[in-house]
This record gives structure tokens, C-alpha cells and sequence, in this order.
């Protein structure tokens, strides 16, 4: 119980916490730092519940470790100061294209159009989120995301895998820490600097679960799943930004909880129906 569910989600907590109040306390020098908070605590929760990765991985969502890194790299540069459209277009379809080639299975039935899809999907993310997150910073980002991450965690246990659904839950508890340290102190909560890392993660567990898994969860439910994260964008609606802060907030998370809810009552849905078909599953 400890390996399999405290450390994998006490652990990255602490670390994503601590890592976004030393970069608080170092005022501006520390905005390098905190583009390091959500990957350095992912990275722990892989090193817990996979070990450390081999060269090259033996499976191809172990590449989640590296694809991380790089994300925190061009988080890092969005952090140290702003760089010109073409640029962040660049790096964000660079990391989609190496996403897109690394987490899909070479021997996967119509392997281009997987590719082509998690790479889009993953695209899509970084350029619709990039501008909202750029503005807003701390609960108003962690905690709808945080909410995000806990549904996928959820469709992927339903759907069979359980070392992906830690995963996920390692990076819903650095959201969760992110969030406590936002409520403390806004100005040290994640913001644009972290988008890249959440996406690489949610669309790549959530793909990875998709293709491993052989349960009935129909590849709808991992869509809807990574969708909630976009909810992020109801707190740019002029209605939101005209509310009080947590109004919009909570608004936004709710919205999350319901697009979440959606795809894991499905899974739901399908767990039943394969337990009831195989009493082993």
C-alpha cells in the first residue's frame, strides 16, 4: 500500500509544493524554478511506480519520462521571458511531433493516423491553453486541472490500467499541492510555464491508456477525459472575468467535474460490463 498508493502521491505533493515556495521566496528569479514544479513532481511519482527508465524505454509510454523534460524545457524558456509567436508555434509542434512518434506503439494498426492524432491533440492543447494560462495564474489553472487529471486517473483503473491511473494521480496530487500553494500566496501558483507538462501528460496517459488496454472503454470516454482540462477557458469568458475570483473558480471547476464525470460514467459503464463478462477482469 505505501509504494503502490501513499508515496506516489505524497511524494510528487511535496516535491511540486515545495519547488513553487522556493521559487515564490526568490521573487523573480525563481520563475525558472517554477517551471520545474509539476515535471520534477511527476518524474518522482514515474521513479516510484516504474523505477528509473531505461535507454531506450521498453515501453513507449515510459517515454512520458523524457517527453517531460523536454516540456519542462520549453516551459523554462515561457518562464525566463517572451519569445515571438513563431517560436512558441515551433517548439510546441516540435513536442507534439516527438510525442506523437514516441508514445505510439510502431506495430499500432494505422500507425500514422495514431500518430498524426496524438500530435495534433497535443498541438491543440498547447495553443489553445498557452493564452488563458498566460494571464491567469494559480487555483484558477491547478485546481480545474487537478480535477481534470483525477478523471483520467479514474477512466484509466476502469479500463485496466492501474501503473498509468498512479501516474495520473501523481500528477493530480501536484495540481492538488499547486492549488494549496496558490490559495496561500496567487502569485506562487503554476501558470503558462506548466501547460506544456500537463498536456504531454494528460494526452499522453490518456492515449497510452487507450491503446493498452483491452476493456470496452471506448476511445470517446479518454477524449472527454482530456477535454476537461479545456474548461480552463470558461474563466476567460467576459462573464467569469467580470465575477469574483473564486466564483470563477468554482464555476470552472464544476464545469471540469461534469465533462469528467461524463468519462468516467462510461468507463463505469464499460468496467461493469467486462466484470460481468469476466469475473477475472
Amino acid at each position: 500500500m505505501l509504494n503502490t498508493i501513499v508515496l506516489p502521491v505524497v511524494v510528487p505533493m511535496l516535491i511540486c509544493g515545495a519547488v513553487l515556495i522556493i521559487a515564490w521566496r526568490l521573487r523573480d528569479r525563481g520563475r525558472l524554478i517554477r517551471a520545474t514544479a509539476l515535471g520534477l513532481g511527476y518524474l518522482s511519482c514515474q521513479i516510484i511506480v516504474d523505477g528509473w527508465p531505461a535507454f531506450p524505454p521498453h515501453e513507449t509510454w515510459q517515454w512520458l519520462f523524457a517527453l517531460v523534460v523536454g516540456a519542462m524545457v520549453i516551459g523554462g524558456i515561457d518562464a525566463v521571458g517572451r519569445r515571438p509567436l513563431i517560436l512558441r508555434v515551433i517548439g510546441a509542434a516540435v513536442l507534439a511531433g516527438m510525442s506523437g512518434w514516441l508514445i505510439v506503439l510502431a506495430n499500432q494498426e494505422h500507425l500514422w493516423m495514431h500518430r498524426t492524432t496524438v500530435a495534433a491533440l497535443l498541438l491543440l492543447w498547447l495553443v489553445t491553453m498557452h493564452p488563458i494560462t498566460s494571464r491567469s495564474r494559480g487555483a484558477s489553472v491547478s485546481l480545474p486541472l487537478c480535477v481534470a487529471f483525477v478523471g483520467v486517473s479514474l477512466v484509466l483503473v476502469l479500463s485496466g490500467n492501474a501503473k498509468l491511473a498512479q501516474l495520473a494521480g501523481g500528477a493530480a496530487a501536484c495540481l492538488g499541492a499547486a492549488t494549496l500553494v496558490a490559495w496561500w500566496r496567487a502569485e506562487a501558483g503554476l501558470g503558462c510555464e506548466s501547460i506544456a507538462v500537463a498536456g504531454v501528460l494528460t494526452i499522453g496517459l490518456a492515449y497510452s491508456g487507450y491503446s493498452l488496454s483491452f476493456s470496452g472503454v471506448p476511445a470517446w470516454a479518454y477524449l472527454v477525459a482530456v477535454a476537461a482540462g479545456l474548461a480552463v477557458w470558461v474563466g476567460a469568458l467576459p462573464q467569469s472575468r467580470k465575477s469574483a475570483g473564486w466564483k470563477a473558480v468554482t464555476l470552472t471547476t464544476l464545469i471540469t467535474l461534469a465533462i469528467s464525470g461524463i468519462a468516467v460514467a462510461r468507463a463505469y459503464i464499460a468496467w461493469r460490463a467486462d466484470s460481468a463478462n469476466d469475473p477475472y477482469f
